[in-house]
């Protein structure tokens, strides 16, 4: 089932909601700084899995009756210890991120939202958020695309010039 924006809700913009420029995303590679942007939200993205993943293993070790647990003769310290330190990481990135991702996406335009959460949140394809967007070339979504991804790899210090 396709679905389509409603373009009166899509197409006001919010008070801080501004586009880049083409002159100034031309002096950036686009293409590695897309990847830049991916990589860091993949990371992003990992760090809260490794968050709720401790979560819910809190919680179960709660519930569960500690005598039916399984218990291996031999306990790797080291094991518990990479766990400690990974979920310390992931908090740590969580914590810095959050806040200034934010800000990003109060500066977003609605179309701009759309390519964000869509595309690089979600993974859907840009020929999706084409048909989202009634954008009936690649050259027409460019300008929203180009914006959030250049918005963003500039506050996180990741875009790359030509």
């Amino acid at each position: 089932m396709k679905e389509k924006v409603n373009e009166e809700t899509y197409d006001i913009l919010t008070p801080g909601c501004f586009i880049l420029e083409k002159s100034v995303w031309e002096k950036y590679n686009m293409i590695l700084t897309k990847t830049n942007v991916e990589l860091f939200l993949k990371e992003y993205n990992e760090s809260k899995i490794i968050c709720l993943k401790s979560i819910i293993c809190n919680k179960m070790t709660s519930v569960i009756d500690p005598n039916k647990i399984f218990r291996p003769s031999v306990v790797n310290d080291g094991g518990h210890a990479k766990l400690v330190n990974d979920l310390i990481d992931a908090e740590q990135i969580i914590n810095n991120t959050e806040p200034v991702l934010q800000e990003i996406i109060k500066t977003f335009t609605p179309k701009e939202k759309i390519y964000y959460e869509y595309c690089l949140l979600s993974d859907y394809s840009e020929e999706y958020v084409m048909n989202m967007l009634d954008i009936h070339s690649k050259k027409g979504l460019k300008p929203f695309k180009n914006s959030c991804l250049l918005k963003f790899a500039l506050v996180f210090g990741i875009a790359v010039l030509k």
